[in-house]
Parts: C-alpha cells; sequence; structure tokens
C-alpha cells in the first residue's frame, strides 16, 4: 500500500486559494493570548481559535488541537481551548500553558460551520445530526467526500500556522480525542509537514467496527477503503514520523482488540524502519475518554519531538 491510494480515496479536494486571514478577536489572558481567526480554505470560511504562549519568546512549536464529535454541533474549537462544555477536552488550553502555539478550527458541521439558527428552524433535515449525513451525502454526489474536507480545512490550519512569526513552521503536530484523533491520523497521511501526533481514542479496525455493528461519523468512511486496506495497514504508512495511540480498554465504539492489531502492526513498522522509539501505544482501563494523567503523557510525547 501507498499514500497515493489513501489519496485516490479521498475523491476531488476542494479549490486551492488565497487564505485571505483575518484576526476577528484577541483576548489578554494571563498565561497566554487567544485570537479568534478566519481563514478561507476551499471556498469556505473556517473559524478557528489560536493560542499564543506569553510572552513571546521566539518561534514555538504548534499544535493542531482537533476537537471531539459527541453528537454536540453547537461544540468543536470552544471546547478544545476551554471556553465551553467538557473541562477534560481542553487539550489546547492545557498544551498553550506548556509552550506551545494552538490552532484549534472547527470541522465542517460543528459551532460555527453548521447551519445558522433560522436555517435550522426552516429545514428539519438540518437539525440534530442530520446537517453532516446532508453533507457527506452532497459530498459524494460531487465526487468527493467528507473526510477530504476535514483533512483539507486541516492542512489548510497548517498552512496559516506557517505563515504566522510565532511559530516554527519545522516543528508543526497534532493532537486530538474521539473525532479528533481519528483526525489526527488522516491529518498525518495527508499532510506530512505535520511532524508528530497523539490520538486518543480516535481509531480501532474498520472490518472490526462494521463486524460489531457500530456506528460512526460520516467522515471515517471512505469509498472503497476496505478493498485497499484497513485502518493497521493505512495508519502505518504515517512511519516513521513519531505517533503516539491512547485508548480505553472499554470503549465501546473504538474495539480494544482492533487497537492491539492496529498497534502490533505499527510496532512493526517503526521497528523495522529502525526508529522503535518513535511509536507508543498506551492501553487504560477506562471506556472513551481523555483522563488528566494521560494528557499530561501526551503533553510530555508531543515536547519531546517537538521542543529542541
Amino acid at each position: 500500500m501507498k499514500r497515493k491510494d489513501f489519496l485516490n480515496l479521498l475523491g476531488d479536494l476542494p479549490p486551492a486559494a488565497s487564505l485571505s486571514a483575518e484576526v476577528i478577536e484577541r483576548v489578554k489572558e494571563k498565561e497566554f493570548i487567544r485570537e479568534k481567526i478566519i481563514y478561507q480554505s476551499g471556498g469556505e470560511k473556517v473559524f478557528a481559535y489560536l493560542l499564543l504562549p506569553s510572552p513571546f519568546k521566539g518561534p514555538h512549536p504548534a499544535v493542531v488541537a482537533i476537537h471531539q464529535h459527541n453528537l454536540e454541533f453547537h461544540l468543536g474549537k470552544s471546547e478544545v481551548v476551554g471556553l465551553a462544555g467538557d473541562p477534560d477536552m481542553a487539550y489546547g488550553l492545557e498544551l498553550v500553558k506548556e509552550g506551545f502555539v494552538v490552532i484549534a478550527p472547527d470541522l465542517k458541521c460543528f459551532e460555527e460551520r453548521r447551519p445558522s439558527n433560522e436555517e435550522r428552524e426552516k429545514n428539519e433535515f438540518f437539525q440534530n445530526g442530520s446537517y453532516e449525513r446532508f453533507v457527506f451525502c452532497k459530498y459524494l454526489l460531487e465526487g468527493s467526500t467528507l473526510q477530504a474536507r476535514y483533512v483539507f480545512d486541516l492542512s489548510r490550519a497548517v498552512d496559516y500556522l506557517e505563515v504566522r512569526e510565532e511559530v516554527d513552521s519545522d516543528r508543526i503536530g497534532a493532537i486530538g480525542h474521539s473525532l479528533g484523533g481519528q483526525e489526527t491520523l488522516f491529518l498525518m497521511l495527508f499532510d506530512e509537514r505535520v511532524k508528530t501526533g497523539v490520538v486518543s481514542c480516535g481509531t480501532s479496525l474498520w472490518r472490526l467496527i462494521i463486524e460489531k455493528g457500530i456506528s460512526h461519523n460520516f467522515a471515517a468512511y471512505l469509498p472503497g477503503m476496505l478493498k485497499i486496506g484497513d485502518s493497521d495497514e493505512f495508519f502505518s504508512l504515517i512511519c516513521p514520523r513519531p505517533l503516539m495511540i491512547i485508548a480505553g480498554e472499554k470503549d465501546p465504539i473504538f474495539p480494544v482488540e482492533g487497537v492491539r492489531r492496529i498497534g502490533e502492526r505499527l510496532t512493526r513498522a517503526y521497528r523495522d524502519a529502525g526508529y522503535p522509539e518513535k511509536f507508543q501505544l498506551i492501553i487504560h482501563s477506562e471506556g472513551h475518554c481523555f483522563p488528566s494523567g494521560l494528557r499530561q503523557t501526551a503533553c510530555r510525547w508531543l515536547k519531546r519531538w517537538l521542543f529542541r
């Protein structure tokens, strides 16, 4: 299997265009500065928060912090930076306090990238989770996928980081829980500028997920993927870039036996490449969660590979 096999599965990508980025809000907090930004991505506006360590002391390593799904479409970037939602999902906020520049964008269908209140009131198919399904089907009809939109928009976040003077563009990583973990893996496949990643409860073998009758977010499905390979084969292509996968023994939506199979495959790939220290699998005793102690472990991993 080659990386181009994955790229071909995505379908058509959005058109390239200028970032046309702008800062629309800037708030000085005690330990960091939070900017709200907008940038253009394939004909759409992407809303994101950028967290900057304060005081600024030269270019910093940066992390793309990707939000979870949890059927909470009103949340996205705000949860990652600690402005709303579950404090255990505010890993972006934790990372800026450790010296990282953090960008946290809204994925399509979430927070400021979902239909307005008026649009949702007028169209019952845009309510609850139906808009995600609508967008997924629309992209398929157009020869693309929701995954193509996600990785393209996240890659544009990397583009934005590269133009900021506060960022060392050679030291960019990614982190995410659940959907965010899934997208960390896909982003690393799509964009090789992402040098390291941490995945929390974001992967298992897709054949096992289907066998167990588990439904997932629509971006997870790429037409014809299983004809080419399963998750273990795809994600071994990330080697030799450093990768940490964290999983819950009792996770109901990402079966742990599939995670172990992925871990075995990646362990071999990194060992055969001569970099066994660049892959780590951690399986904790809980479910679909990102415990505080493991978020600290994740931070140490990112520091190990991005700080120098």
